[in-house]
């Protein structure tokens, strides 16, 4: 393997490639604070999927799957800015 500088890649390439690993580290830490069913809720909700395709997929009611995400993203969003 050659010495970062010779093979094209600059110091910020570097640096940047170090924070996406330590924000997915953190992100998924964060992820250990929900419960499984809002872990599973909100992870779909993030890949595109309508809370209705969600809750068919999990056997819950729409209502809750709302819920679940609403809660889940507001213990992500403390968890990651308290980190």
């Amino acid at each position: 393997m050659q010495p970062p500088f010779e093979s094209g890649l600059e110091l910020d390439d570097i640096a940047g490639e170090v924070y996406l690993i330590s924000d997915r580290l953190d992100f998924e830490r964060a992820l250990t604070c929900l419960s499984r069913e809002r872990k599973d809720a909100v992870i779909l909700w993030a890949q595109g999927f309508t809370y209705a395709e969600i809750a068919r997929q999990t056997g819950s009611c729409v209502g809750s799957i709302k819920s679940g995400v609403h809660f889940a993203k507001r213990q992500l969003r403390e968890a990651l800015t308290t980190s």
